[in-house]
C-alpha cells in the first residue's frame, strides 16, 4: 500500500504491506502499529484504538448502531448508509455526541483499512483520509 498524503505544507509519502483481506476478523487482517506509524500522520487516524473497539469481531450492516448515556452526555453509533471510494463498496458508520457527528468510517470487510475516515473537530474543522486507489 502506497500513501501520499500533505498535512500544512508538509508533503509526506510512504509504502507498507498491507495483510490479506482473507487474514482473519471482521476487518480482514489487521496492520501492526508499526505499519500504521510508518503511513506518516495518516497512521495516527488509522491507530484509533476506538476503531478496533467498536468494529473489531462484528460483522456490519445498514442499522445496526448502539447507544449510551451517562451524566446528561450521550454517545451514539450507528451504520447509515452505503459508501464508496476508489470502486470498493462499504458501508458508512457514523459516530455521535450529543446528536453532533463526531467521526465518521467508512468500512469494508474487504479491506483492512479505512475506505475513509472523518474526525469532526468543530463546525467547520474536520481531518479526512480517502481511498483512491486499490489493487486487490
Amino acid at each position: 500500500m502506497k500513501v501520499d498524503g500533505k498535512l500544512g505544507d508538509e508533503a509526506y509519502s510512504s509504502t507498507v504491506t498491507a495483510p490479506s483481506a482473507n487474514a482473519g476478523g471482521r476487518m480482514g487482517g489487521m496492520m501492526g502499529m508499526g505499519q500504521l506509524m510508518a503511513l506518516g500522520p495518516v497512521g495516527a487516524v488509522l491507530l484509533n484504538p476506538m476503531m478496533s473497539m467498536m468494529f473489531m469481531g462484528h460483522e456490519l450492516t445498514l442499522g445496526d448502531g448502539w447507544s449510551s448515556s451517562n451524566g446528561g452526555r450521550s454517545t451514539s453509533m450507528k451504520v447509515e448508509t452505503k459508501c464508496q471510494f476508489a470502486g470498493v463498496t462499504g458501508l458508512n458508520a457514523v459516530m455521535r455526541e450529543n446528536q453532533e457527528v463526531k467521526m465518521e468510517n467508512c468500512l469494508s470487510p474487504n479491506v483492512p483499512l479505512p475506505l475513509s475516515v472523518t474526525l469532526h473537530e468543530g463546525k467547520n474543522d474536520y481531518t479526512e483520509m480517502k481511498l483512491v486507489e486499490f489493487r486487490p
